[in-house]
């Protein structure tokens, strides 16, 4: 479960500026208002020679660049999330070999942990837990700490197969914070935090069926390392929470819809489950930009983008229907013209979209069913999402944010093209 997710969230108005979508001229939206974070997203490509190209529209067209592309390139990922994910790699912002080596291992890991039998069971134990807290602690929501403790403690058994003490659980927790601020590009993340999952990570997996690969990769082991840290632990505790965050301010704001979604959950209606799902990530995906460099000319949906062009997909301003329907899912893919935007398309579409999807559809199944669902509230206590926080910097973030963008704009220069 990924993370494309540094927020570039500084951005202003300005009248009359045209900004143009591609290299052969502007889009039918192209009249709009000036933004800081598509200028910074061009000065980048300026100073790295290279064409750009952003996305607001055109879903389609979106699911052709990541089709054709198993590159994310030189800017954001490079520049701004793998300094922010350290000392982990990320797969998700990873290049080339380390990329390939890391979704490699991550796959060989997943069907090490026969999740498909495992996970279910694990989810309903842990479920019964959290209503269990709520009898004893009258009036506790499960806020977004509670979420993410939640999730963190369901993929934490599923790994390694023995249930998540209390003092991991508030240690993997504040570590997920530390690295979802700064790969939103809120603030430094404490390394202290970070060492210390990294330390407690590092007996975990040397005491697990999994201390092999400490000894293939026993030149770098955060290789080996970061396959359970990013895509098992921290994304799913950043990236679940802020899909069901989401997902409950679509359903509560029609009371009709909540009605249908208990009803789906009664029947066990999986598609319909999922579609509520990849509705809320449609329309309020984790990841405000997602972007590819194409190694080859592209030719689809009547454009052309030439070979080298870094095309950025900004879906926190994508013009798309606004209407939340998780029913279009049931449509087949070719039919329904978002289907690659939830977790991509082609060689980096998200690994974990299997695990992900099973998660999700199950906990949101069990909220949906649950007696004490007017105290689930995902939203209570959301943190640095990478968008839902966007306008609303301090000082310090912005502060902050300037001086990251500085250091990329830095590093810009030493990679051109």
């Amino acid at each position: 479960m990924a993370k494309e997710r540094s927020s570039l969230s500084l951005r202003y108005s300005a009248r009359s500026l045209r900004d143009g979508f591609s290299e052969r001229g502007p889009s039918k939206s192209a009249s709009r208002p000036f933004d800081l974070r598509s200028s910074l997203l061009r000065v980048f490509g300026v100073i790295q020679r290279k064409k750009v190209v952003i996305l607001r529209d055109n879903p389609r067209l979106c699911g052709a660049v990541l089709a054709a592309s198993d590159t994310k390139g030189a800017m954001i990922e490079r520049l701004l999330a793998q300094p922010a994910w350290r000392p982990s790699y990320s797969i998700e912002s990873e290049d080339g070999a380390r990329w390939k080596q890391l979704a490699t291992d991550a796959k060989t890991v997943m069907a090490r942990l026969h999740w498909r039998e495992r996970l279910p069971p694990i989810i309903a134990r842990r479920f019964r837990d959290i209503e269990s807290k709520q009898q004893v602690r009258a009036g506790r929501l499960v806020d977004a700490e509670l979420f993410a403790k939640l999730v963190g403690s369901i993929m934490f058994e599923l790994v390694f197969d023995f249930p998540m003490s209390t003092e991991d659980e508030a240690l993997f927790y504040s570590a997920s914070l530390e690295w979802r601020k700064q790969i939103a590009v809120k603030a430094e993340g404490d390394g202290r935090i970070k060492q210390a999952f990294w330390s407690r990570l590092t007996v975990l997996v040397e005491a697990s069926e999994f201390k092999d690969g400490l000894t293939t990769y026993a030149s770098d082991p955060a290789a080996w390392l970061s396959v359970f840290a990013q895509p098992f632990l921290i994304s799913p505790m950043i990236n679940v929470g802020d899909i069901f965050a989401a997902a409950f301010e679509f359903l509560r704001k029609d009371a009709q819809q909540l009605e249908r979604a208990k009803g789906w959950a009664r029947d066990g209606d999986r598609p319909r489950i999922e579609g509520v799902l990849l509705e809320a990530i449609r329309l309020r995906h984790p990841f405000p930009i997602l972007e590819r460099e194409l190694s080859r000319d592209l030719d689809a949906e009547g454009h052309k983008i030439a070979a080298g062009t870094h095309v950025f997909m900004t879906l926190d301003d994508f013009d798309q229907d606004q209407t939340f329907d998780p029913e279009r899912w049931l449509a087949p893919a070719k039919e329904n013209p978002y289907h690659a935007i939830p977790f991509a398309a082609g060689p980096r579409m998200c690994i974990g979209k299997p695990i992900a999807l099973e998660l999700m559809a199950q906990l949101m199944t069990g909220f949906l069913l649950s007696e004490s669902l007017d105290s689930f509230q995902p939203s209570v206590g959301h943190l640095f999402s990478g968008r839902d926080n966007d306008g609303k910097e301090s000082i310090a973030e912005s502060v902050y944010q300037v001086r990251v963008f500085a250091k990329a704009m830095w590093r810009s220069m030493r990679i051109r093209s």
